[in-house]
């Protein structure tokens, strides 16, 4: 089946919708059927017509499984990164707005195994400066605030340059049907790589300031 934006809010309705109001209905007939067992003196009618709201309840629910395939392997991947509603049970829940504006690589990493989305790569050359680094972090700073990134990290490469280079990832929506139900155009940026001149490899230098997270 296509996997585009109705496919996504048929199949998530079916799984979230249609799905519980078919148990909810068939376990109320079932338990109504058990009751009239141990009254009627025909019984044997009564298992007839339960096997059958089984039979037919199986169906259904093959079905819908069935239908939303696609739809239950990609769901893993949708998260308030890339999304700002979610799907509960009878209902849309909007996303924490603290969480669905921000993205890292890893948001962006993640967002990329669905297939309506392409990866978009770009360069920056000068966006921030290096300022050094202490034993814990390196420092950065856009001229406003000051940055931290862990001294860990392996983002960061020292290489013969004259200014600071950023590559940024981003995950772009390549079908527009999906922005009907919620998923947003542009995921990121996520940092891939921070190149820095060798010549400032070993500045140190100490905050006086606040600083902030750069990967966030």
């Amino acid at each position: 089946m296509t996997i585009n934006g109705n496919y996504w809010y048929l199949s998530e309705h079916l799984i979230n919708v249609v799905l519980p109001v078919i148990l909810f209905i068939v376990a109320i007939i079932l338990f109504i059927l058990f009751g009239i067992i141990s009254s009627t003196t025909n019984a044997k009618k009564i298992y007839k017509i339960i096997g059958l709201v089984l039979i037919i309840t199986t169906i259904c629910i093959s079905t819908i499984f069935l239908i939303t395939k696609d739809y239950r392997k990609l769901i893993s991947f949708e998260t308030n990164a890339n999304r700002k509603i979610k799907m509960a049970v009878l209902h849309y829940q909007t996303r924490p707005n603290d969480s669905s504006n921000r993205a890292s690589l890893y948001d962006v990493d993640k967002t990329l195994n669905l297939p309506f989305y392409k990866k978009d790569v770009s360069t920056e050359k000068n966006s921030i400066k290096y300022l050094g680094k202490n034993d814990v972090f390196y420092y950065f700073t856009d001229d406003k605030d000051i940055y931290q990134l862990d001294i860990s990290s392996d983002l960061i490469q020292f290489k013969p340059v004259h200014q600071v280079a950023v590559t940024k990832e981003y995950a772009v929506l390549t079908d527009a049907s999906f922005t009907s139900v919620g998923f947003k155009e542009k995921i990121g940026p996520g940092i891939s790589s921070i190149i820095v001149p060798i010549a400032k490899e070993n500045v140190t230098y100490q905050p006086k300031t606040k600083t902030y997270d750069l990967l966030k």
